[in-house]
């Protein structure tokens, strides 16, 4: 894997230096070119369209919720969304991006802090191409995972090391988007029972996450002009260092390791092909 051949540096004033990091090596898109895995059952989440959504104009998060098909349920059978995310669990994300990232991002910082206009909570900004900005992006109040339990609220961020007495960590929450490929353990009846991370254990490795694609989706957003298209949260933090656009993935979380989504919200997928989490991107 490439590492930085230079060293980025944010002045005083938060503007990039001339001294830009250039990764070394090509730079070769982690969610192009996918395959489906040659052993297993395997659906593709549908589309917004396919399920009569998206009539947006302007590009917006793909959650595949509850209307969708979706139905999360713990070990004792209650429904949950928005979920506290434990601290060796934030951390699993922050290395998580890391590693979809490719290393190609300093580390970076949390800069400032400042309000909005239309919001009373208080708003962090990163270094500009970081991977800090990434997570500080991803896990922001109104964005597709995240709402009223954020950082910015007040809850407990122990990666940016924000809210650190606070009694509650930030609320997640644990829905893929549209287009995710998921592995079907077992069909009871209309639904498919499908495989996720539990995050009332331990988090495993990136490295058996990424092992096993079917644990984690590339995250997607809907409009009706341009189709099924990445976050782009990675895709910003590169152009900082003339690197090529690419998505973000997010971990299939869940509590109890399955979760079960509706046969007809998804499309059979064959071993080996060729497969895409966008469309008309």
């Amino acid at each position: 894997m490439a590492t930085l051949s230079k060293t980025l540096s944010i002045k005083s004033d938060g503007s990039i230096s001339t001294q830009v990091t250039q990764p070394s090596g090509e730079y070769i898109r982690l969610d192009d070119n996918l395959k489906v895995p040659m052993e297993g059952k395997f659906v593709q989440l549908k589309h917004w369209d396919e399920l009569d959504k998206g009539d947006n104009d302007d590009p917006y998060p793909e959650m595949f919720n509850p209307g969708c098909g979706l139905i999360t349920k713990d070990p004792n059978g209650d429904v949950y969304d928005y979920v506290a995310l434990p601290d060796e669990w934030q951390w699993f994300l922050w290395n998580f991006w890391k590693w979809a990232s490719q290393n190609r991002l300093p580390e970076g910082k949390i800069e400032s802090f400042y309000k909005r206009e239309d919001n009373f909570r208080t708003f962090a900004r990163a270094t500009p191409g970081s991977l800090t900005y990434v997570y500080v992006d991803m896990v922001e109040a109104h964005r597709a995972f995240t709402e009223a339990g954020s950082p910015e609220a007040g809850n407990r961020d122990v990666v940016t090391k924000r809210n650190l007495t606070a009694k509650k960590n930030y609320e997640w929450l644990y829905n893929p988007t549209g287009g995710a490929m998921v592995k079907v353990l077992r069909t009871i009846g209309s639904e498919y029972e499908i495989e996720a991370l539990d995050t009332l254990l331990p988090p495993p490795t990136v490295e058996e996450v990424i092992a096993k694609p079917w644990l984690y989706f590339w995250c997607t957003q809907w409009d009706k002009f341009k189709g099924a298209t990445r976050f782009p949260q990675i895709k910003n933090a590169n152009e900082v260092h003339g690197l090529p656009p690419a998505g973000i993935p997010s971990p299939l979380l869940s509590l109890g390791g399955k979760i079960r989504v509706k046969k007809s919200s998804c499309i059979p997928m064959v071993n080996g092909q060729a497969w895409s989490p966008y469309r008309g991107i």
